[in-house]
This record gives structure tokens, C-alpha cells and sequence, in this order.
């Protein structure tokens, strides 16, 4: 039943929602950091991942990380290829998490979609 043909409900993100920082939690507690940093990678540079132990989603056999990827367009496709996926038996969770961002982050996030229209729209 987790993985119908049918799409439940779509979540549509702004950009100012996306961001290239994310939130991975239910994570298996057993020292999987490097796996998780691998399985990461494969969808763009992973500049900074470590462990949240103070964060609101950790309990007592999960753990949850943060993970700083190089461009948004990396963050959009893990979370859009990870998020509710098994691994190591446990369903992940993944949100963007633009409370990291700083304010150069920010403007340059809206540069970049500026960017993006534009080449979009022109001949």
C-alpha cells in the first residue's frame, strides 16, 4: 500500500522553499553516515553532511542529518528520488531546510532561478 500506482497528494515548493540545504531523518542509529553519504553523492556534491543530535525528529534508534549539497537543483533531485524510500529498513524522510541558509545563499538561489526563466523564455 506505501508505493501505489496512483500519486496520493503532490507538494508543490517555491523557490524561496527549496533549498539546497536538507533535513534527513529516520535514519537507522548504526553508524551509517558513510553509506548514507555515498547513496547522497550520487545525485550531486555533498559540501557538508553531520549529525543533528539536538534535532525535534531524533529518537532513540534513529538518527537525523543535515546535509549541504552544491546547487538546489542537486537538493531537488535526492529529495525527489530519496524521500520515503527504504534504507536499512527504515523509510527516510527528507526536507529542505532553508532556515540554514545564509543571505548570500538566498540571493544567490533567486539569481540562479532568475537566471533559469530567462533562458527559458528568450528565442
Amino acid at each position: 500500500y506505501r508505493d501505489s500506482k496512483t500519486p496520493r497528494a503532490v507538494k508543490v515548493y517555491s523557490v524561496a522553499q527549496e533549498s539546497r540545504h536538507i533535513i534527513i531523518s529516520n535514519v537507522p542509529a548504526l553508524g551509517l553516515s558513510e553509506n548514507l553519504l555515498k547513496q547522497c553523492s550520487l545525485y550531486g556534491a555533498v559540501e557538508e553532511i553531520r549529525s543533528l543530535d539536538d534535532h525535534a525528529s531524533v529518537e532513540e534508534f534513529t538518527k537525523v542529518y543535515y546535509l549541504r549539497l552544491g546547487t538546489v537543483d542537486a537538493a531537488r533531485r535526492l529529495k525527489q528520488a530519496m524521500d520515503d524510500r527504504p534504507f536499512y529498513s527504515n523509510l527516510l524522510t527528507i526536507a529542505y531546510a532553508p532556515y540554514y541558509e545564509t543571505v548570500h545563499d538566498a540571493r544567490l538561489k533567486l539569481q540562479n532561478r532568475r537566471n533559469a526563466i530567462h533562458q527559458k523564455l528568450s528565442p
